[in-house]
């Protein structure tokens, strides 16, 4: 029987889920998100042959062979191709995807003992290669991974760290199923407590009637905020089993660019319908988004946004924080305007956090405003962000009155 090396400290040690998700760039620009690494190998240990790149807007998945990826770790996905279409197909036959066909499945050891289910795959980069290494079955591992590492620390006999060779185990027959049960009840008393990527990974490793009612479950704001971190194959399914009335809410928390996206996966029909019962000025926005790449910045910029007096005290400033934040889309900084929505200055909430309770925002704000106008495009705008690394930037008319924000993430398009 063939044993999995030993990992020599030359080696480079990842976890699957760590890199799952991460940016994968060509030539400097963010090309879509690895979906998970393709191996090949019925032995000890299989090698991965190939990423599996997803793309946004419904675009088809690439699969990049391993030859062309030249900057592969957790902090770099990079690689190198010229006719990006060429590598639009589906995984070949006979290869194994370790997330899709791994990651929360159970597994069976020589002795037919069955081990309750694989958490993560653990993989070593050698002499430029990956290989799968072992599989980690601890509950520590899960926690981590949907960021309660904090119930490690306070029971760590618990979910003691548990690895398998590779070589030890083997794959149940029917790899596709997923029961779930596990991974739920960790989940329902601390579910509104997860980050919306957590909730989203979560989705994409359920069955579609555990998806769904998960799903279900959240509330329309998180609902958004999951619904955008998810990949497109679990978009798609979730809003075809999603009613209109409820997707129509969930779009209320989302942005124009957010929405285009989403709208940009649905099939023709579904998507004029869902279109009948949006505010027409979102709709408007969205199609031209949609349908042009470079668009004025009008239609990327985000309608609800903190708007203060320059003479409100801090103290009165988080009163007023408190109440308003829920109902804004950008909530980072506190935009300070005259009566007639002038844009006087800006301030950072954690400036805020900081500051004397009794003194006026217009003392502390920063009065140099970097701002676009309605008529400046996707291209400069991405430029500005770029250039000052912003986490937001207010739009401003010919009277210099704040008439939107455009968040970070909307302005750059995947």
């Amino acid at each position: 029987m063939t044993v999995t090396p030993q990992l020599k400290q030359s080696e480079e040690k990842f976890y699957l889920t760590d890199l799952v998700n991460k940016s994968v760039k060509l030539n400097g620009k963010k090309l879509g998100r690895l979906s998970d690494l393709i191996a090949k190998g019925n032995g000890a240990p299989p090698v991965v042959t190939a990423i599996l790149v997803g793309r946004p807007f419904g675009d088809p998945s690439l699969v990049i062979p391993w030859g062309n990826v030249v900057a592969f770790s957790k902090d770099e996905i990079t690689v190198n191709i010229e006719d990006v279409e060429k590598y639009s197909q589906e995984p070949p036959e006979g290869t194994l995807l370790l997330k899709d066909f791994i990651i929360d499945k159970k597994i069976l050891d020589v002795q037919n003992r069955e081990v309750e289910m694989v958490y993560d795959l653990i993989l070593v980069k050698k002499k430029e290669k990956i290989y799968v290494s072992a599989v980690d079955i601890s509950r520590g591992r899960l926690l981590k991974r949907i960021r309660l590492g904090f119930l490690v620390n306070n029971s760590p006999q618990a979910v003691k760290d548990s690895t398998l060779p590779w070589s030890y185990i083997q794959p149940l027959e029917n790899i596709s199923s997923f029961s779930g049960d596990i991974r739920l009840k960790v989940l329902r008393e601390k579910i509104s407590e997860l980050p919306a990527e957590d909730v989203a990974d979560i989705l994409e490793v359920l069955e579609e009637d555990q998806r769904t009612e998960l799903f279900e479950s959240l509330e329309p704001e998180m609902a958004a905020e999951t619904l955008d971190a998810t990949e497109p194959r679990v978009q798609r399914q979730i809003l075809a089993t999603t009613n209109y009335e409820r997707i129509s809410q969930i779009f209320r928390h989302l942005s124009p660019t957010e929405i285009a996206d989403l709208i940009s996966i649905m099939p023709r029909d579904d998507a004029e319908e869902l279109e009948k019962i949006l505010d027409q000025s979102v709709v408007d926005r969205v199609k031209l988004i949609i349908s042009h790449h470079d668009v004025p910045a009008s239609a990327l910029a985000m309608r609800k946004f903190l708007a203060f007096p320059g003479e409100t005290v801090v103290d009165d400033a988080f009163t007023r924080f408190r109440k308003e934040a829920p109902k804004s889309d950008v909530t980072m900084y506190i935009y300070i305007v005259d009566a007639e929505r002038h844009l006087k200055g800006v301030l950072d909430i954690n400036e805020l956090l900081q500051a004397d309770p009794e003194t006026t925002l217009e003392k502390i704000m920063t009065g140099d405003v970097v701002t676009v106008e309605p008529s400046t495009m996707r291209g400069e705008v991405e430029k500005v962000f770029q250039r000052y690394h912003f986490r937001a930037v207010p739009v401003v008319d010919g009277e210099h009155k704040i008439v939107g924000v455009i968040r970070e993430k909307d302005a750059f398009k995947d």
